[in-house]
C-alpha cells in the first residue's frame, strides 16, 4: 500500500473521531466500526476522492475505483439499516420491521457476494439465521452483545457479595433472589426515580 494514501485514509477517518491507531493490531474496534457504518456516505466520498487523485501507475482505474467505493459505502449503508431493526427489543418489533429486515438483508446477501467478501461464522449467522430469530423471538435487542456484557457485568457483582458465604446452598438461593430483583422491572422503575429524585438541582445566579 502507498503510505501516502494509507496516511490520508487514516486523517480521513480521524475526522470523524474514527482512529484505527487506538486499537491493538491497527484494525477499529467495535465502537469505531459502527461509526464507520453510520457515517460511511461522507467517509467514502473523501476516500473516493483521495484515491482518485493518486498518480500511481499501478493504480486501478477511475472506475474500478468508483465502484469499489460505492459497493463498500452501500454494504455499510446497508448493514447500518438492518442492525437497526436487530438492535429492537423484545415486543417492540412490528410486520412492517421484519419486512424491513428482510429486504436489507437480501440487499447485504447480494452486496456481500459482489465484493467477494469471505462468509464468516458472524456472518453466516447474520445472513441466515438473524431475521428469522428476530422474528421468532419478536425482537432480540436484548441478547446482543452489549446487553449480554451488562448481564455478566451484573451476575458478577452478586457473585462477589455472595462469594463468601459458606452454605453453597443459601448461596445458590440469595444469589437467585438478587438476579430475580435485578431483572425486575417494577424495581427498575423504582431504582430509576429514585435516581431522578435525588439529582442536584442547579439554579442560575445572577452574578453581578
Amino acid at each position: 500500500v502507498n503510505m501516502p494514501v494509507f496516511a490520508d485514509i487514516e486523517n480521513i477517518l480521524l475526522e470523524f473521531g474514527i482512529s484505527a491507531a487506538a486499537y491493538h493490531g491497527g484494525k477499529l474496534n467495535g465502537v469505531d466500526c459502527r461509526e464507520l457504518i453510520k457515517l460511511a456516505k461522507p467517509i467514502f466520498e473523501k476516500f473516493k476522492t483521495v484515491l482518485l487523485s493518486v498518480s500511481h501507475p499501478g493504480r486501478c482505474s477511475d472506475d474500478s475505483i468508483v465502484c469499489a467505493c460505492d459497493l463498500y459505502r452501500d454494504i455499510c449503508v446497508t448493514l447500518d439499516s438492518l442492525c437497526s431493526k436487530l438492535r429492537m427489543k423484545h415486543g417492540e418489533t412490528q410486520e412492517e420491521d421484519y419486512m424491513a429486515a428482510e429486504k436489507y438483508l437480501e440487499n447485504l446477501h447480494y452486496l456481500w457476494m459482489q465484493a467477494n467478501l469471505n462468509v464468516t461464522p458472524k456472518v453466516h449467522g447474520l445472513l441466515n439465521h438473524a431475521v428469522c430469530q428476530m422474528r421468532h423471538f419478536k425482537g432480540i435487542g436484548d441478547t446482543l452483545e452489549d446487553d449480554v456484557e451488562r448481564i455478566h457485568q451484573i451476575a458478577a457483582k452478586i457473585e462477589a457479595r455472595v462469594s463468601r458465604m459458606k452454605n453453597k446452598a443459601q448461596q445458590a438461593v440469595v444469589h437467585s433472589k438478587m438476579e430475580a430483583i435485578q431483572n425486575c422491572n417494577l424495581v427498575k422503575d423504582k431504582i430509576e426515580a429514585s435516581q431522578l429524585l435525588s439529582k442536584r438541582v442547579f439554579k442560575k445566579r445572577n452574578i453581578e
